[in-house]
């Protein structure tokens, strides 16, 4: 009898470590596909992307059927999906298969989102496939029915999880300008360039770039500057907006203080835009002292004597340039003959 039991018990134990070992290597499989999607995903390959992590779904399902804890796996695969089939959905060629592609990628989405909302990237890509969906619906005729997305929930969601999250960001300051909310797209723009100074650059010149938005954008700029936010890039735009509007006094003073930061990054063309900034202000003194340095630094001495020879000569200031000639003789011991032709 005891070696009828033994028997039997090792038998179980081998089916059990059969099973063990099957399932095993099932999971692997299935994340295997799921890391073959991501790669496919991340070189810009959707198509691919989708039919990879539709099989490890598939078996991930299978497996969640046995009561596998696989909330997990099955999170990220649908998260994942989410995205690729967003990509997919640019592809298409009738707005039909599009609307069908962004709505799989929703189902999944949400499916996802209900196991872990704090996820930042599961959020923003349910948020950009809302969007898109809610102004495909605000196209067409649905009988007064109200529209079942809201791509502005789930980016201000993402962006309750991230504040300095700067794709979510920029893409509800561009679905607020198709909705017509450009109040509320200032305000976003501020919170933008505040939290990433080198943000304006997407900013600046686009459609919504009003008046308004400008004045909140230069507030942004002077919040991440006092806040030590990317202080160099910062104050090197708020120059560029005073000297857009004639300071030249204010856009020299920027940019003075700019040169201050992230020092390993000034050139001979730091000093050379500096140096134009206060010729600008008629600020000469510190003008010379800018030409100066941006001679000293040059790699072309003669050439970079003419480009600053040709700020002077543009406004008539050939007095002030012989001063600066003067000056440069002293700092640098530059003894070479000019001749200077007005």
């Amino acid at each position: 009898m005891n070696r009828y039991c033994r028997i039997i018990s090792c038998i179980s134990i081998a089916i059990l470590t059969v099973i063990l070992l099957s399932t095993g290597a099932v999971l692997c499989y299935s994340r295997y596909h799921y890391r073959t999607g991501i790669i496919y995903l991340k070189t810009g390959q959707p198509e691919e992307s989708y039919d990879s992590l539709k099989r490890s779904l598939g078996v991930f399902n299978w497996l969640k059927r046995f009561g596998y804890p696989l909330g997990r796996d099955l999170f990220r695969v649908r998260s994942a999906l989410g995205e690729a089939l967003y990509s997919c959905g640019k592809k298409q060629q009738s707005v039909d298969g599009y609307i069908a592609k962004l709505r799989e990628g929703s189902m999944h989405l949400h499916d996802a989102y209900a196991y872990d909302q704090r996820n930042y990237r599961t959020v923003y890509w349910l948020a950009k496939t809302e969007a898109v969906l809610e102004a495909i619906w605000n196209t067409q005729k649905h009988d007064n029915r109200s529209n079942p997305f809201d791509g502005q929930y789930y980016f201000e969601e993402a962006l309750t999880l991230l504040p300095t999250g700067f794709s979510a960001r920029y893409n509800l300051i561009i679905y607020l300008y198709h909705k017509g909310e450009m109040a509320v797209l200032a305000e976003q723009v501020q919170k933008l360039v505040r939290y990433s100074p080198a943000a304006f650059k997407h900013v600046v010149n686009k459609p919504f770039f009003t008046n308004d938005t400008r004045e909140k954008a230069i507030d942004g700029l002077v919040m991440a500057y006092e806040n030590r936010v990317q202080p160099r890039t910062a104050l090197v735009y708020l120059s560029q907006m005073a000297g857009e509007e004639g300071d030249y006094e204010k856009a020299a003073s920027y940019y003075g203080e700019a040169v201050s930061y992230s020092i390993w990054l000034n050139s001979s063309n730091t000093f050379y835009h500096l140096g134009m900034l206060q010729l600008n202000a008629s600020n000469f003194e510190a003008g010379n002292k800018a030409f100066a340095e941006a001679l000293r630094r040059s790699s072309d001495f003669d050439g970079s004597l003419q480009r600053i020879y040709q700020l002077y000569k543009k406004q008539n200031k050939f007095d002030e340039f012989i001063e600066f000639t003067s000056f440069v003789e002293k700092e640098l011991y530059w003894t070479k003959h000019l001749e200077v032709s007005k």
